[in-house]
This record gives structure tokens, sequence and C-alpha cells, in this order.
């Protein structure tokens, strides 16, 4: 997958799936570690959101600008694929066992 999305796209991917977002809003940049800073103003009221993210194999793990990684067990756990087509699908599995998926294609995480 590597090849095909790099870290900071599917980050961008588990935040927008995470957060209910179009990606397209959603900016992101890698630093000297692995994890991934994102952030995005919220058009409803021009506020500021700001998130960390960092990927182990094919789980995402994420965090607010200074909040705790949601890596706890009774946190939902996120993982992301290929799936027809290449687009990248970022599925989210909650504590009840239920989940949500959204897929996203290259050119809607290269942008911004």
């Amino acid at each position: 997958m590597a090849d095909k999305y790099c870290d900071v796209e599917i980050c961008k991917g588990v935040i927008a799936q995470v957060m209910g977002r179009d990606p397209s809003i959603i900016s992101a940049q890698a630093n000297d570690s692995d994890i991934i800073a994102l952030s995005y103003t919220r058009e409803s009221d021009g506020s500021k959101w700001t998130y960390r993210c960092k990927l182990n194999g094919t789980t995402a793990f994420w965090a607010s600008e200074t909040g705790r990684w949601r890596d706890d067990p009774a946190d939902s756990v996120i993982r992301f694929s290929l799936v027809d087509g290449g687009k990248l699908a970022v599925k989210e599995v909650y504590g009840d066992g239920s989940s949500s998926v959204s897929e996203f294609s290259k050119a809607q995480l290269s942008a911004k």
C-alpha cells in the first residue's frame, strides 16, 4: 500500500472518517518522527481543529493536538486497506462491534 498512498494521505483519510469531514479541507504534514500533524477549519463557525495520527501496519491511531492517543482497548479500532478500484478504505470498529467505512480516491487525499 505504501506505493499507492503515503502516510500523510492515509492519515487524512483517517481523520476525515473519524471526524466526518471532507478530506479536501484537511491539511496534513509529516514531521521528523512517524507522527502526522493534521488540521482543518470548521466552516460553520471558523474554529480550527488540530490532530495527530500515526500508523502501525494497517492500523491507525489518532489524538487531538494535546489529547491522548486513542489506543486504549475501549477505544474504536481504525484499520485501512486498498479496495477495488485502488481506493483507500478506512474502517472504524466501535466497542459494540458496529462499524463505519469511508472510501477515498488518491485525488481526494492528495490535495492540499
